[in-house]
């Protein structure tokens, strides 16, 4: 478990993301406990496990894709 909360996580290409909350939970998958990060972006918000996050120099950095691209609506 991290043992504290960062303020700021990098996405995979370097970009800051404010962490706005984080809350302890207990994983089940891992068996302990856990925090989830919700970080925002551009006005977007979701939420990260620490579980996705890698440590590189004092910095935290996501392994996946999280603000993935929508696409266009069609038929409008």
């Amino acid at each position: 478990m991290i043992n504290n909360v960062p303020s700021i996580i990098y996405d995979k290409n370097k970009n800051p993301l404010r962490v706005i909350k984080s809350t302890k939970v207990f994983f089940k998958k891992q068996g302990r406990v856990g925090y989830v990060f919700h970080v925002e972006r551009e006005e977007r918000i979701t939420s990260i496990s620490e579980f996705d996050l890698i440590e590189n120099n004092g910095s935290f950095i996501i392994t996946k894709d999280i603000f993935e691209s929508s696409g266009t609506l069609q038929g409008i």
